[in-house]
């Protein structure tokens, strides 16, 4: 039970009382439809950010990403997760919306189950380790196009693979 309330926690099933559970599945159309709206968010908050992002942002973002890569070598994909939101939580709230800043989190939750895929793929997870680093150097040297473009990989990534093991399944 403990184990369906955790997964139901990090938004993979879904608990239907007097049913049971059911783990999130979604149509490639509505992969399409979540991963569209959510690129157009986070592309608008990083274009309303002021860069270079401030030192204080940076290290924060800079301890989170270091908690990230321990957890990750722990094996805990649980913390991996939370940090990473964190991580990607800290960036976003420097869009100057707090509003568009939460919506930015409502779209990362709602493909929770999708960003779930390669958390524990090794080499994905080196990848992504990469992409924070890329995130943290451009937000240091303000360079705008490459944040962009670090955080559009970013996010393409797991919505291709889900894509792919769904394919995989058919």
């Amino acid at each position: 039970r403990r184990a369906i309330d955790d997964l139901a926690a990090l938004g993979l099933v879904t608990i239907r009382p007097n049913r049971g559970a059911r783990v999130i599945s979604f149509s490639l159309g509505e992969i399409e439809d979540l991963y569209e709206v959510r690129g157009l968010l986070q592309a608008h908050a990083i274009k309303r950010m002021e860069l270079p992002l401030d030192r204080p942002t940076l290290d924060e973002m800079a301890r989170l990403n270091e908690a990230h890569i321990e957890a990750n070598k722990a094996g805990d994909a649980h913390k991996v997760f939370e940090l990473n939101n964190a991580f990607h939580n800290t960036l976003f709230m420097r869009c100057g919306n707090r509003l568009l800043a939460s919506e930015v989190r409502a779209y990362a939750w709602r493909t929770h189950a999708i960003r779930f895929v390669g958390y524990l793929d090794a080499s994905y997870m080196a990848v992504a380790q990469k992409d924070h680093a890329a995130f943290l150097v451009a937000a240091e040297t303000g360079d705008r196009a490459e944040l962009m473009a670090v955080d559009r990989r970013h996010i393409m990534r797991p919505k291709d693979a889900y894509i792919a093991k769904l394919m995989l399944d058919d």
